[in-house]
């Protein structure tokens, strides 16, 4: 018989008893701990920017977690539209938008024309 249930951490122990009349003789034995089954969810997602988080529950109800982070997954950024062109005597703009939907923009000059007499 089970007289002590072996948990995630702790051993359990069974106890054997004789079942021959007016014997009380008994003896036991360890059942091992069985460990944590952990499952792993995403309970913050990663940005462009910032880091995630998935945490790991014992599937056991035993309570126990744990964390790991999720890096940042970093820009993602197009190939650049040109949203000002450039004049003979003024530098043209191309902007590149993050194709992850963060919001993120940069620009880079392009060079002024040179005339064309």
């Amino acid at each position: 018989m089970v007289t002590t249930k072996a948990t995630c951490d702790t051993d359990g122990i069974k106890t054997f008893t004789c079942t021959r009349e007016g014997c009380d003789d008994t003896y036991t034995e360890v059942i091992p701990a069985i460990g944590h089954d952990y499952d792993g969810v995403v309970t913050l997602e990663p940005t462009c920017e910032a880091e995630g988080v998935k945490t790991f529950t014992c599937k056991n109800d035993c309570g126990a977690t744990y964390t790991e982070t999720i890096p940042a997954i970093g820009h993602n950024y197009d190939d650049g539209v040109v949203t000002l062109e450039p004049t003979c005597e003024a530098d043209g703009v191309k902007t590149f938008t993050c194709q992850n939907d963060c919001g993120s923009t940069y620009t880079e000059a392009i060079p002024a024309l040179t005339h064309n007499y």
